[in-house]
């Protein structure tokens, strides 16, 4: 699973939000795991929604941008 936390984080960096159905594809990573995957990663979230297509809203995933200089809590 942390092997496609640097896929991820690379193709969403500068990007307007992917669904994972775009991530599958751009990738070539199994559905499950890739949403296991951003589930797990902190910098990466649900942005917005897009409208249903066939009755379904469709999650578009995000990755904050961290500064390399950001504290982290002890």
């Amino acid at each position: 699973m942390i092997a496609h936390h640097k896929k991820i984080r690379e193709l969403l960096t500068g990007s307007d939000g992917y669904t994972v159905k775009e991530i599958m594809l751009a990738l070539g990573v199994d559905r499950r795991v890739l949403i296991r995957s951003m589930q797990s990663m902190p910098d990466v979230y649900i942005d917005r929604w897009r409208a249903p297509v066939r009755g379904q809203y469709a999650a578009v995933w995000c990755v904050a941008a961290v500064p390399s200089n950001c504290p982290k809590p002890k």
